[in-house]
């Protein structure tokens, strides 16, 4: 009996041993990948899925792994965008906008409000949500990381980590690590898109202007749930990186939006949230002679779409000579402010099927000679009335260096003393444009003198040599 029992631990132990050796050398099965013949589309299945304390409601500080829920539902603002839709402020917005008394218009009903405030896409209307998913999940783990139904219960398998971001994708899961596929999916809601547009009624009724641009969104994104160390990790470039690819990309998106305004019948036309805000927006008297604009209208400022763009925008290489030249009819016909309209959208729609959504954007970046040349040249440009700067634009400048200075922290290297410094300056600058007023998200920086880009222009190139 005792031979038979040590016989039966002996044949146990074997097997254990054969199935842990397997483990080691023969491969994961995949999980099954659902064949586009057979399978149904997926479907939200509610943030409340990734709640378990042993998945991602670990508790931890942001950025570990494991607490990705628990930081989403403490700190991260999207985490409100369902009920920020219930307040006063809310509510009020909506009646302006659509014409209404404050009493009948409802936020949390309206297409307009939930096809950004909820899962970001237009036809989830209200009673249209399936799984676990409700409104109350506002814009959670699926509206950037894909419909789970498919992937829900194979993402944590081993096997998974097999799979390539092609094969992930065929179960609606979205690869957020690549940074174009990331930049493409905040773009709907925080630059527009057809039936996700925040035109300029809406903006007057109190929304806040889409001001968005990739790589300062991420920087002031304190509540992430991913680390930076493993960013830089997998792409040293990844500072640098996120600001070209998000140039591409958020340009991209704003010229799809302005082709889809211009072919629009019934949307109001011109669309205002084009121009810059303070062309219009401005004291009539004593300052106004500082502003750039002197009573015309300033077309693409922020989205970069009139083409004057600085040396190092990614964009200057996927241009070519035709590409430039619709940029400039473009410009020309925005500004006429005419009845132009289809002739916008056509040619909008033709410029953003030029620009590349993969990586050709992706360039290493200068050297500090090359930026310096850049600035003088620039510099030059302004001393010669060539450009006249503003504050879409001097923003947009600071946002380019600011990138580049942080690239060369992330890889260590030696940066001037003084960039920094003048940076934070720089900024300060540009944010106290809006310092008169209540709410600096609802006004026009009119109060910023664009005779300072000349000031910083030349403190950066001293910093530089």
């Amino acid at each position: 009996m005792g031979r038979l029992f040590g016989l039966i631990l002996g044949l146990i132990g074997l097997s254990s041993l054969c199935s842990a050796l397997c483990s080691q050398i023969l491969p994961s099965p995949k999980p099954d990948l659902p064949s586009s013949a057979s399978s149904t589309e997926p479907y939200l299945v509610g943030a409340g899925s990734c709640s378990a304390s042993g998945c991602h409601n670990a508790n931890g500080h942001s950025g570990t792994k494991g607490s990705e829920y628990s930081t989403w539902i403490a700190s991260d603002p999207h985490a409100q965008a369902s009920s920020v839709l219930g307040s006063d402020r809310s509510q009020k917005m909506l009646a302006r906008y659509l014409g209404k008394s404050a009493n009948t218009a409802d936020p949390q009903k309206e297409p307009v409000c939930l096809s950004c405030h909820v899962f970001p896409d237009p036809t989830l209307n209200q009673g249209s949500y399936t799984g676990r998913f409700s409104a109350a999940d506002g814009v959670s783990c699926e509206a950037c990381h894909g419909k789970a139904s498919q992937w829900v219960s194979a993402h944590y398998q081993e096997s998974w980590k097999t799979l390539s971001s092609a094969e992930k994708s065929k179960f609606g899961f979205v690869d957020t690590k690549n940074l174009a596929i990331r930049t493409r999916t905040c773009v709907p809601c925080h630059v527009g898109e057809k039936e996700m547009d925040v035109n300029h009624d809406l903006i007057a009724a109190g929304h806040p202007r889409l001001r968005f641009e990739m790589g300062s969104f991420l920087a002031n994104y304190s509540s992430r749930h991913w680390r930076q160390t493993d960013e830089i990790a997998r792409d040293p470039n990844h500072s640098w990186n996120i600001w070209t690819t998000g140039q591409v990309i958020t340009t991209k998106a704003a010229l799809e939006l302005l082709s889809y305004r211009g072919n629009q019948k019934t949307k109001p036309w011109p669309e205002l949230s084009e121009y810059n805000c303070a062309a219009c927006h401005h004291s009539l008297s004593g300052f106004y002679g500082n502003l750039p604009s002197h009573g015309k209208m300033l077309f693409g400022t922020w989205s970069n779409l009139s083409g004057n763009l600085p040396a190092y925008s990614p964009l200057n290489s996927l241009w070519d000579k035709k590409a430039k030249e619709d940029l400039g009819s473009l410009t020309r016909l925005m500004v006429k402010i005419g009845s132009h309209r289809a002739e916008v959208g056509s040619l909008a729609e033709k410029l953003a099927k030029k620009l590349d959504h993969g990586t050709s954007h992706l360039a290493p970046p200068p050297s500090p000679k090359e930026v310096r040349t850049w600035i003088e040249a620039y510099e030059g440009s302004i001393k010669e009335n060539k450009i006249n700067p503003n504050w879409d634009q001097d923003t947009q400048t600071y946002i380019m260096l600011r990138a580049y200075f942080q690239h060369a922290r992330d890889l260590k290297k030696e940066v001037p003393p003084n960039l920094e410094n003048h940076l934070g300056e720089l900024q300060d600058d540009l944010t106290s444009a809006f310092q008169t007023n209540t709410n600096s998200i609802l006004h026009s920086p009119e109060n910023y003198d664009s005779k300072l880009s000349r000031k910083w222009l030349q403190k950066f190139g001293e910093d530089l040599r």
